[in-house]
């Protein structure tokens, strides 16, 4: 998921370590493998029309699933969301 939200706003800050519900612990370890840059890059190769909408309805589903997801999950998509709605400037 937040792959996903990154491709919509590469530079929009979330961290895995936010998508935790705040009463939870969870050690994450760090990534593997190495990067060029401390940053995203715009891709070469453009995204295709309409598919920060679909990103945005995916994390929608998935955070109203209270009853069919876990809570991770929904929370992670909540979080998510919410900033992929400020991203898109949906919630001005």
């Amino acid at each position: 998921m937040l792959v996903l939200a990154k491709y919509v706003n590469p530079m929009n800050g979330v961290s895995r370590r936010m998508l935790f519900p705040p009463d939870t612990f969870r050690y994450i370890p760090p990534a593997l493998g190495s990067t060029t840059y401390g940053w995203a890059d715009d891709g070469a190769v453009p995204l295709p029309a309409g598919y920060t909408r679909e990103v945005y309805a995916l994390l929608e589903r998935l955070s109203a699933s209270r009853t069919s997801e876990p809570r991770e999950v929904w929370y992670a998509a909540e979080m998510l969301r919410q900033r992929v709605e400020f991203d898109l400037g949906l919630n001005r």
